[in-house]
């Protein structure tokens, strides 16, 4: 049997402005008829001074966070089969940023040469408390953000924003940061076949990519007697998918042709071949012609 070409996939989750970024990848590999994903997801934030650490789910705690990602991925498409799941929690004073890696089947279907992958499970949401030694991992914004919010609610010195400039008032940005998770890619539901899209013949790839939105951006300044403190908590969202050069996307399935992947690079090789060919036919017949040539 021929392996299957590649396809990857790489969903990046890039948390705020001008602080440090960790670019968050999940990586397609459909060689094998499965998705071999990693993801990097990050929150920046300085609203609570985190502890330096580094944490690696086992037991019971990495069977609940399987159960929860596998709900969330079948919910968005049916029979997928999430496997061998592993999960690392670095921490730093204002980032906490989540690698995971897992198996993803049953999301593609061979037919001949025609290999369909459906990617329509990019936009997974796990909206579950996940924790592991007493880090919240999941629902960072609850854990993390939302409680020093709550503090300053009815503070009359504090001021709340969205997106750098729309004011809020405080129990409105408590909520927001409530919700805010970092397994959550919904932002990404629109088709594959509306993203922007480029092709690179030399390193024979097709590129299609959905451009960073804000999943959060939430901002606080809390007046003091002596001086203003000024509070962030970000995440954003972005994605790139990369498959073979002549794969084509509909809605949110990319075709690959196997036989399509080869004949475009004959054609050419033959293309050339006539060129160089008639080129010389062309040549020799003018020197035949000036050969024979009466003189003069």
């Amino acid at each position: 049997m021929k392996a299957l070409p590649f396809l990857l996939l790489i969903l990046v989750v890039l948390p705020c402005l001008i602080h440090p970024t960790i670019a968050s990848k999940l990586t397609f590999d459909l060689r094998n008829r499965a998705a071999s994903v990693t993801i990097a997801s990050s929150l920046h934030q300085n609203f609570t001074k985190l502890q330096d650490r580094t944490v690696t789910v086992t037991g019971q705690d990495l069977g609940i966070a399987k159960e929860a990602l596998d709900r969330a991925i079948k919910a968005k498409l049916n029979g997928a089969v999430v496997s061998d799941l592993a999960i690392r929690i670095t921490m730093s004073q204002t980032m906490l940023n989540v690698t995971a890696t897992f198996k993803t089947s049953n999301i593609t279907s061979v037919s001949g040469n025609i290999a369909k992958a459906d990617c329509v499970w990019k936009s997974f949401d796990v909206p579950d408390d996940l924790a592991s030694q007493g880090v919240s991992y999941n629902m960072v914004g609850k854990a993390y953000v939302e409680p020093i919010i709550l503090s300053y609610a009815n503070s009359s010195s504090a001021r709340f924003y969205l997106n750098e400039t729309n004011p809020v008032f405080g129990p409105t940005a408590a909520s927001i940061a409530g919700n805010a998770t970092l397994l959550d890619f919904s932002i990404l539901s629109k088709p594959l076949a509306s993203w922007n899209m480029t092709m690179n013949l030399e390193k024979q790839e097709t590129v299609w990519f959905f451009p960073a939105e804000k999943l959060l951006d939430l901002r606080a300044t809390v007046e003091e007697p002596n001086a203003t403190r000024t509070y962030y908590s970000m995440i954003e969202v972005s994605s790139e998918i990369i498959g073979p050069t002549f794969a084509a996307v509909d809605g949110n399935i990319i075709t690959i042709n196997e036989t399509g992947l080869e004949e475009p690079l004959m054609l050419s090789a033959v293309i050339v071949i006539l060129a160089i060919t008639l080129g010389m036919y062309v040549y020799q017949r003018r020197v035949r012609k000036k050969e024979a040539r009466p003189r003069r």
